[in-house]
Parts: C-alpha cells; sequence; structure tokens
C-alpha cells in the first residue's frame, strides 16, 4: 500500500469516527429540540386555560408569560433545520459515503432562508420571550446582531445583521456543496 492510500485510508477512519460521534450528537440535540418544542407547548397550553391571553399583535401573554408566537416557531424552525441537516451529513461521513450530495444542498439552502425569515421577524419582534415556570424557564433573544438604521424624524429601522450574515454563509456553503456534489457524481461515473 502506497504512502498516499495509506494515509487516505486513514483519515476515512478518522472522519467515520468522527461522524459517528457527531451523528450521536445531533440527534440528541434533535430529540432535545423537539421535547422543548413539546415542553413550550405544554406550559403556554397550561397559561391559556389560567390567565394567558392572546395581544393583537400575536403575543401570548400571561403571568410569567410572554411568547412572541412566529418568532418562537422560527427559533425552533431553525435549530431543527440546522440540526437535521448536520446529522444527515454527520450520518454520511459515519457510513463512509460522501455528504456533498443534492439532498444535503436542498437543506443547508433552506437554513440560509430560515434564517432569512428569522432576521425579518426580528424587524416586526425585536422584543425578548420570556417564558417562565416552576420547572422551565426559557429565554429567546430573536436577534443577537442589531444594527439601528436612523430614518429621520424619530424613525429607525433595525436589521437582524446576525442571521442576514448567517444567511449568506447557508447561501454560500450551499452554493460549494452544489458544486462538490456534481464533482462527486461525476468522479462516480468515471470509477
Amino acid at each position: 500500500m502506497s504512502k498516499s492510500s495509506h494515509h487516505i485510508e486513514t483519515s476515512l477512519h478518522k472522519l467515520q469516527r468522527l461522524g459517528s460521534v457527531l451523528s450521536a450528537v445531533f440527534a440528541a440535540l434533535t430529540v432535545a429540540t423537539v421535547v422543548l418544542a413539546v415542553a413550550l407547548a405544554i406550559n403556554v397550553g397550561a397559561h391559556m386555560g389560567r390567565d394567558a391571553h392572546v395581544t393583537s399583535f400575536g403575543v401570548i401573554e400571561g403571568a410569567g408569560l410572554s411568547v412572541y408566537i412566529l418568532p418562537a416557531v422560527a427559533w425552533l424552525a431553525i435549530a431543527l433545520v440546522l440540526e437535521v441537516t448536520l446529522w444527515s451529513i454527520c450520518r454520511d461521513m459515519k457510513h463512509g459515503e460522501s455528504p456533498f450530495t443534492v439532498k444535503h444542498v436542498r437543506l443547508i439552502a433552506l437554513l440560509g432562508a430560515a434564517f432569512v425569515f428569522n432576521a425579518v421577524m426580528g424587524v416586526f419582534f425585536p422584543g425578548t420571550m420570556r417564558i417562565g415556570h416552576e420547572i422551565l424557564l426559557f429565554t429567546y433573544v430573536p436577534n443577537a446582531m442589531m444594527l439601528g438604521i436612523a430614518l429621520g424624524h424619530g424613525l429607525s429601522l433595525m436589521l437582524d445583521v446576525g442571521s442576514l450574515l448567517t444567511a449568506l454563509v447557508c447561501f454560500a456553503t450551499s452554493a460549494m456543496w452544489r458544486y462538490a456534489a456534481l464533482l462527486q457524481a461525476q468522479s462516480d461515473g468515471l470509477v
């Protein structure tokens, strides 16, 4: 066995071990996110039965409860898409398969779109969501990297630069991943 083929074989085994560990981590995070979503839904449902009400702007408010519905759903969707995407990529790595597939390209692009949606939600829902209960405390700040633009006459526009930059990274990664998937398909066709 030549030195370069031995190096490739060693790298493949390391990649498979890393993929095995990371796929387990992302699977656990996916399950944790689903459990969190169910716990939040139960908590909000319990408050709705007692003291909470929905405002005209789609905010559920009650004692110890303030839920911006769209940003909460957006955050949970982004978390799930991110975790499922990375879980899928790592699962392919674990099995020694190429992660450069069109399926992963689409998931990465979907993640970019989810971050754009999060940035738009940050314009309309600039507040913090806080749900407190005896056993559960969840605080969500939907827009951690905000840029305020003064428009004059006391008006300003807040832009979620963090989500927009993350979306750009996702779209660029998706484009590179698509190119890698095409090269992988071409390489597989030559073998």
